[in-house]
């Protein structure tokens, strides 16, 4: 059996190596690019200053139902991404509560949009949203072509969320589950931007 200290390096590796992997080109801000490129995470309740935003790539994708999903049909409209998967703990009390967020602000025209990644199946997935009470629409990304399309967003952990203004410039990137007491506010301050 490994000893801790052997563990413990073992793990310092690990650790390096993934942080090494993400110091690469994609991982900074280039200011030559006009699009958004994923650069840190922001805190709870915050969004990033409005000059300082960039607009997402366009996201083209699959519905749950097989459909074809464009982001473009959320123009105009400050706009949730959250990204989940039906195995994810903090996702299965998360995603209920986004689901009523969302049939509380969908008549002031803020869209939501569901990202279920590393499902099993479309089935799952499926069954999933079905029982959670999700009325909005989901990609099913088993390949993770939304975030690369967005802007090399890295799905660092599950929950993730992003928040959109309605230039669909990104005003926020959440990794962590988001309670809709933080979320409420801000997307009614986003709401209310010009």
């Amino acid at each position: 059996m490994p000893s801790r200290r052997l563990l413990a390096l073992a793990a310092v590796l690990v650790t390096a190596l993934t942080l090494a992997g993400c110091t690469g080109k994609d991982a900074v801000a280039d200011s030559s690019t006009k699009g958004y490129q994923f650069v840190g995470v922001t805190s709870k309740g915050q969004v990033i200053p409005e000059k300082d935003r960039k607009p997402v790539g366009a996201v083209s994708a699959k519905l749950l139902d097989g459909s074809a999903f464009n982001l473009a049909s959320t123009d105009g409209k400050v706009t949730l991404i959250n990204f989940y998967a039906s195995w994810c703990v903090p996702c299965q009390s998360e995603t209920p509560q986004l689901a009523n967020l969302y049939k509380e602000l969908a008549p002031s025209g803020v869209a939501f949009v569901g990202v279920a990644t590393k499902e099993a199946s479309t089935s799952t997935a499926t069954e999933f949203a079905k029982d959670e009470g999700v009325t909005y629409p989901v990609v099913y990304d088993q390949s993770a072509k939304v975030p690369l399309q967005m802007g090399h967003i890295p799905v660092l952990a599950l929950p993730m969320t992003v928040l959109l203004d309605k230039q669909h410039r990104v005003a926020a990137v959440y990794a962590v589950r988001v309670l809709p007491a933080d979320l409420k506010p801000t997307l009614t301050a986003l709401q209310a931007e010009s």
